[in-house]
Order: structure tokens, then C-alpha cells, then sequence
């Protein structure tokens, strides 16, 4: 009887090692990554003028012993990110992608199931290039850009389903700002100050190893 019990009980620890392994990709934050030929010292952070606008030179600063590149271009929406990762994959080769679109999306008024489905085309050809990426919320608008917020209400769900579904990374961006995001923006209540770019890549930096 106790040989039973002793050999349902070896099962039971091969079972759960066995989901461990599977599910253990998106929390290890890449210690048992295999990174084919890309350096996973090397993070590339991609994304519109609030990533063009300081959190990455803020990420490299809590990243010692890695090179945090900074693709950041203002006024670009999603579909430009498909346009530029596999370039930015290729050319870099990062253990991890930062990605961070939408918020002009919002302003310009874009099909945002359509934005979510160019994020998880991110998403896809990171993973296919062993690259890890990590997916930002859209962080919130205040004062003269508050009339985004309801767009912004609508895309964040979108993104988080889409990271889920892949297995990606999420940075959940919107909730660490939300209490009181006027700390963290400037006068335009759009983009970052200081306390901003630190927060947001404090919160990327979570995700990284």
C-alpha cells in the first residue's frame, strides 16, 4: 500500500513539473528563455512620442549590464509598429521588445479591435524571433486630452485579452498610473514627466531578468 501511495505521489510531482514548464514562460521573465541568437542584454523599446518622450533612458538606468535602445517615434499609431518591428528584430536582435502603441489610435479615432490585432502581430513576430516581448497598457489622459479616455477605457481590455491569449508579457502601465495620473503627466495630460518615465519603466523593468 505504501509503495502505491509513494508511486501516485512521484506522478502527481511529474504532472505538476510538467506544468510548470509550460506555463512558466511568461512569468520567469526570461531566466529559462531560449533567446536563440539574439542578446538578451539588449532591450529594444518600441512605440509612439511616449516612448520617444524618456522612459526607456529611465528603464536603462534600472537595467545595469544591458542596452536599452530607444525606437520611440511621436505621432505613430499601431499599424506603424507592424511596419517597423521585424526591421527593429532584424537589425537588433533583443533579447526583449518593449511595445507601447495606441494612444494615437485613440486620438485619431482608429478601429481599435484593429489596433489590438496589430499589437498581437507584434506579439507574434517578437515570439517567432525568440525575442520576449512586453506590452503596455495605454496609460491615461487628463485635462485637454480627456476626451480620450473613453477610447482608452476601450482599447486597454483589447490589449490585455490579446497578451493573454498569446502569452506575453503585460505591463499594465494604466492601472500603476490610474490613482492619480496627474503625478506622472505633464501639462498637456498626455505625455510623461519625470515621475512618469520613472514609473512606467519601473513597471517594465519588473518583467525583465
Amino acid at each position: 500500500m505504501s509503495g502505491g501511495r509513494f508511486g501516485f505521489t512521484v506522478a502527481c510531482i511529474a504532472i505538476l513539473a510538467s506544468i510548470l514548464t509550460l506555463t512558466g514562460c511568461e512569468d520567469d521573465g526570461g531566466s529559462s528563455h531560449n533567446f536563440g541568437d539574439n542578446n538578451k542584454n539588449i532591450v529594444v523599446c518600441i512605440g509612439d512620442s511616449i516612448t520617444e518622450g524618456g522612459y526607456p533612458a529611465h528603464l536603462a538606468a534600472l537595467l545595469k549590464g544591458k542596452t536599452v535602445l530607444n525606437l520611440g517615434i511621436g505621432g505613430t499609431v499601431s499599424i506603424d509598429g507592424v511596419a517597423r518591428i521585424n526591421h527593429a528584430l532584424t537589425v537588433h536582435k533583443p533579447g526583449y521588445i518593449c511595445i507601447l502603441y495606441g494612444a494615437n489610435d485613440v486620438i485619431h479615432g482608429m478601429n481599435l479591435d484593429a489596433a489590438a490585432e496589430n499589437i498581437r502581430f507584434m506579439i507574434q513576430q517578437a515570439k517567432a524571433n525568440k525575442t520576449i516581448p512586453i506590452v503596455g497598457t495605454v496609460t491615461p489622459a487628463t485635462g485637454n486630452h480627456g476626451y480620450m479616455q473613453g477610447g482608452i477605457d476601450s482599447l486597454n481590455p483589447k490589449i490585455k485579452q490579446v497578451v493573454k491569449q498569446e502569452k506575453a508579457k503585460l505591463a499594465d502601465l494604466y492601472a500603476a498610473m490610474s490613482g492619480n495620473p496627474d503625478l506622472y503627466l505633464l501639462d498637456d495630460g498626455l505625455h510623461m514627466n519625470d515621475a512618469g518615465n520613472s514609473k512606467l519603466a519601473a513597471i517594465f523593468r519588473k518583467k525583465i531578468k
